[in-house]
């Protein structure tokens, strides 16, 4: 078995192709790649694989989650520098210090689940990056997260996550969309509100008081969260395959549909959204962005 790094390809358009010669005039039938590799991260320690990473683009900070959760400065892309690297969650009955699957932001406060398996319970938790000062004497430019409690709730299983106007919303599975708060004070999350009948929820993205959620069964929801304590099914349509990472922009959802790879819906009708495109992709399509 091979060990995987995290790595970060910026795509370009490229005229020519380059060698330690110099460049090298394009020919009929004689393609080159669009991506350029830039930099391969190595940490301090390899992961397996890098389950989710998202971009922040108000300050060039990468966070990715895989056996441990950590903070990747990327303003450079070919120089490229861990803040915070190889974090585990300290889990209540849980020795293994497990990683993350999902993740996402509200400012300073970073959210990770995992839906547990059968040596991990499943949690819903996150790191507070906003500690600025020195860190460790050897690495000084490290940041010091802070771990935030722990939610463990009877019976369920957290998926996909995202935040809109301080609410954090996680797909729940079959249990649909949860709608959560945290209290300022204490960091602890209560649920506000919940809704059903969206299938075996797994991805998750909130724009315009609308959550777009993807189902294993292959299903794309609309959800209006206007009010989170209330929220409520709009529409849904059939992607196929098994719909897991899903990107918003405008009228546009892109689905990462498993065997069916990338399927493209038009979503500006909330109430009938309709899939107008699919693209094969090389391999099961598990996550997308746009």
């Amino acid at each position: 078995m091979t060990r995987a790094v995290l790595a970060l390809c910026v795509c370009v358009l490229q005229a020519t192709a380059c060698t330690d010669r110099g460049p090298v005039p394009p020919r009929p039938g004689q393609f080159q790649s669009p991506l350029v590799l830039q930099q391969r991260l190595q940490g301090e320690v390899g992961h397996l694989h890098v389950d989710e990473v998202r971009y922040r683009a108000s300050d060039a900070k990468l966070f990715q989650c895989s056996y441990t959760f950590g903070v990747i400065d990327v303003k450079n892309p070919a120089n490229m520098r861990y803040l915070a690297e190889n974090l585990k969650h300290k889990i209540p009955n849980d020795r293994r210090s497990p990683g993350c699957i999902h993740l996402a932001w509200d400012g300073d406060v970073i959210y990770t689940t995992h839906r547990g398996n059968l040596s991990n319970p499943t949690f819903i938790t996150g790191w507070d990056i906003s500690d600025n000062s020195p860190g460790e004497p050897q690495n000084p430019r490290q940041m010091k997260p802070t771990q935030l409690p722990v939610l463990q709730e009877s019976g369920e299983s957290y998926e996909g996550i995202d935040v809109e106007n301080s609410v954090v919303y996680v797909a729940l599975k079959d249990h649909g969309l949860g709608a959560y708060r945290r209290n300022a004070k204490t960091h602890v999350l209560s649920r506000v509100g919940t809704v059903g009948g969206l299938g075996s929820t797994w991805g998750v993205r909130v724009s315009n008081h609308t959550a777009f959620v993807t189902a294993l069964e292959g299903t794309l929801a609309t959800v209006d969260v206007t009010d989170p304590a209330r929220p409520k099914l709009l529409g849904k349509v059939a992607t196929g395959g098994v719909a897991r990472g899903l990107a918003v922009d405008g009228r546009t959802a892109y689905v990462a549909g498993g065997s069916e790879g990338l399927v493209v819906v038009d979503v500006s009708d909330l109430t009938n959204p309709k899939v107008i495109g699919k693209a094969a992709t090389r391999g099961t399509a598990v996550r997308v962005d746009y």
